[in-house]
Parts: structure tokens; C-alpha cells; sequence
């Protein structure tokens, strides 16, 4: 995490670059055509990084660890979609 210094602010904020790999989603048409809710891809191709993209995609995943995690230390300004 990096520590983001706002001047003449007492609130602290804190950043990440996710760099984590999967992908890319093998269903796409399918899901650009409201045909299904759910997004597959090869396995095979995920880094194993619990943050992180599909290739082509331009949206940020993340595992139940995170999500859990997210919410048991009450991180606010986020929203989480259930795909």
C-alpha cells in the first residue's frame, strides 16, 4: 500500500497498483449480449493474485478473501459487484 499525502488534510489515505493477471474472458459476446450474468475464462490463466484484471477488460476482480476482508475492517468509498 502507499501512503497518498493530501496537503492540509488530517485524514489519511492509502493506495494500490493492482497488477494481478487473468484471462481474458471467453464468454464476452455472450455477456455483451445479455445472454448471461456470468463471466468465464481459462483458469489456467490466472496469476492466482486474489486483486486482479481480465486481459482485455478494463474492470478490477477480486476473490471472497478480499471481499471478507474489505468488509470486516469496514473500507468505505467501494463498491462491490457480484459477477
Amino acid at each position: 500500500m502507499l501512503s497518498i499525502v493530501i496537503e492540509n488534510s488530517k485524514e489519511e489515505y492509502f493506495g494500490f497498483q493492482n497488477t494481478g493477471i487473468a484471462g481474458p474472458i471467453t464468454n464476452l459476446e455472450a455477456v455483451n449480449n445479455y445472454e448471461t450474468e456470468f463471466r468465464e475464462f481459462d483458469i489456467t490463466t490466472w496469476d492466482g493474485s486474489d486483486i486482479f484484471n481480465w486481459m482485455e477488460v478494463c474492470s478490477t476482480q477480486c476473490t471472497e478473501r478480499v471481499i471478507d476482508l474489505l468488509q470486516k475492517e469496514r473500507v468505505s468509498n467501494l463498491e462491490i459487484a457480484y459477477l
